[in-house]
């Protein structure tokens, strides 16, 4: 009963004030006269809990010496020491060092204060957590729904949970909801100084955005990067504009490092977007940005590693492709170049190709260059001669030249043609090895026509070998029409013709015959439009 009303008393004392903070010191002849020793340390413990932790030490204060109180006001001293040394971390932005102070406080014996769950929430936003920040929002909004510290954490959150880039009209829309949420803590408290910054440094974003847009829309990309420095280098300096935090701040570097590559700038967007995956390790537009500013640069093997680290995380057909393109730039890049080795400008005919063929083959033979210089290098000399080789079969062939000029290499080209052939119905046979037209046969083995002809063959043959002789003097078997036995001739199947008197030497019917047979044809062509219809 005694814990019961120290509890109460606290809830009365909490019951005119907005934070912990502020509860006024609740003295001992306010308590109730029976209430024991066991009871005022409960009323210290649960103000400890609240945050309260100055009126739990004046309240220590007033209690009898001992043992137990002693203990009680070494860790009540102890909590307001850590948790100044916290409140000062967060101050000077060392997030992670404050929130290890405070979680360790909240698993102690500040375990049931809001304020203290605000600012581990605001640590977990600072330091890119975003998911964890919404979730202690959820919490203490469920424990107190007049928090106005928690609606603002949760509009904050929502404005940097925004997935879609700055470039996109969505974006827009879901900040347009953040704002809300700060509107909805005013309505709590009107004259809270941290909404009322929150609700203009939100709105100073969404107007930048606006102009941002503005500008790429005329393509004045110096402006571009102008109004992201206002944002990004100085620190939000001018009066019109705040400075960007978190994921917001790596979409604004983003799009910062694409003005620059616009601009030429390539190193300036590396930069720009290395620092927004620093930010925003999630952001996909800022590797795919950084991708194409290395290789603007020649960087082709870090654009393609760039890419293949988006890939690790992000399996989507659309970056797959990315990637692909990108090893097709390193190997475009690194092709040797056939037109220089045989000496020939790009629009060179065939007939020019085939000459400077010639030409280098023999001049650049490595025994030629043997006789005429014995201490040239043999290994080079032959290596140089197989270019002009692999040169010759490229550039010597209408279709493979093409492909070199779209930009493939030698590998490349060859598995090219062997998908269009296939496609075209034309691939290496898997058994005599010719490279002609075939299908698949039974195996799912590539075949030419050639080949499978030899199998039907030798399977017909395996089959006559187990089958009984035919009789030569049987009458030949007539298949049963579906309109009975007197029907045209498209309804069976060709048939040994017999000699027959009644028919004559083209096998028409004659005489009485002819007459059945043309009465029966009509029958089974009514038959036919009966069952049609």
């Amino acid at each position: 009963h005694s814990v019961f009303t120290c509890r109460w008393t606290l809830w009365l004392a909490r019951a005119g004030s907005s934070t912990p903070t502020m509860v006024s010191p609740i003295s001992l002849p306010q308590l109730n006269p029976a209430c024991n020793g066991e009871g005022r340390l409960e009323l210290v413990k649960a103000m400890a809990a609240e945050g309260c932790l100055g009126s739990a030490l004046q309240m220590l204060a007033d209690l009898e010496d001992g043992k137990q109180v002693q203990q009680l006001h070494d860790e009540v001293l102890a909590a307001q020491e850590l948790l100044q040394t916290a409140n000062r971390h967060f101050e000077e932005r060392d997030y992670s060092a404050a929130l290890e102070a405070y979680r360790i406080l909240e698993g102690g014996m500040l375990h049931d204060c809001s304020s203290l769950l605000a600012k581990m929430g605001r640590c977990y936003l600072a330091l890119g957590e975003v998911s964890r920040a919404a979730y202690v929002s959820s919490a203490v909004l469920r424990k107190d729904a007049s928090d106005v510290d928690a609606h603002l954490l949760r509009a904050e959150v929502q404005f940097q949970s925004v997935s879609e880039h700055v470039d996109d009209d969505a974006w827009e829309q879901k900040a347009e909801l953040a704002i809300q949420g700060v509107r909805q803590a005013l309505t709590l408290d009107p004259e809270h100084k941290s909404a009322a910054n929150l609700q203009r440094q939100l709105r100073s974003h969404v107007k930048l955005v606006r102009r941002v847009r503005a500008f790429e829309a005329v393509e004045d990309w110096a402006s571009v990067c102008n109004e992201f420095d206002a944002v990004l280098t100085s620190g939000g300096s001018s009066s019109s504009t705040a400075p960007a935090s978190g994921r917001f701040a790596a979409r604004c570097h983003a799009e910062r490092g694409k003005a620059k590559i616009q601009l030429g700038d390539f190193e300036g967007a590396v930069r720009d977007c290395s620092q927004a995956a620093e930010l925003d390790g999630r952001l996909v537009v800022a590797p795919v940005i950084q991708a194409q500013a290395l290789q603007k640069l020649e960087r082709w093997d870090e654009a393609v590693s760039v890419l293949e680290g988006l890939h690790a995380w992000k399996k989507d057909e659309d970056i797959f492709w990315k990637v692909e393109w990108a090893k097709f730039e390193v190997r475009r890049v690194r092709r040797p170049d056939y037109y220089a080795i045989l000496g020939i400008s790009r629009d060179a005919t065939q007939a020019q190709v085939k000459g400077a063929y010639r030409k280098m083959s023999i001049e650049m033979h490595p025994d030629k260059q043997l006789q005429r210089n014995p201490d040239v290098d043999e290994a080079a000399a032959r290596e140089k001669f197989q270019m002009i080789g692999e040169a010759f079969e490229i550039l010597g062939t209408d279709a493979k030249r093409q492909y070199y000029d779209k930009g493939y290499d030698a590998q490349g080209i060859r598995e090219c043609l062997q998908v269009r052939k296939r496609f075209a119905g034309q691939a290496p046979c898997s058994q005599c090895g010719e490279d002609e037209s075939g299908k698949l046969g039974s195996d799912l083995k590539w075949y030419c026509h050639s080949c499978l002809k030899k199998q039907k063959e030798q399977a017909s043959t395996q089959q006559g070998a187990h089958r009984a002789p035919p009789d030569r003097f049987a009458a030949p078997e007539v298949p049963a029409s579906r309109f009975g036995d007197a029907c045209d001739d498209r309804d069976r199947a060709p048939v040994r013709q017999v000699p027959s008197p009644d028919k004559d030497a083209t096998g028409k019917p004659q005489g009485k015959l002819a007459e059945g047979f043309d009465w029966a044809f009509s029958i089974s062509q009514s038959w036919r439009q009966e069952i049609g219809r």
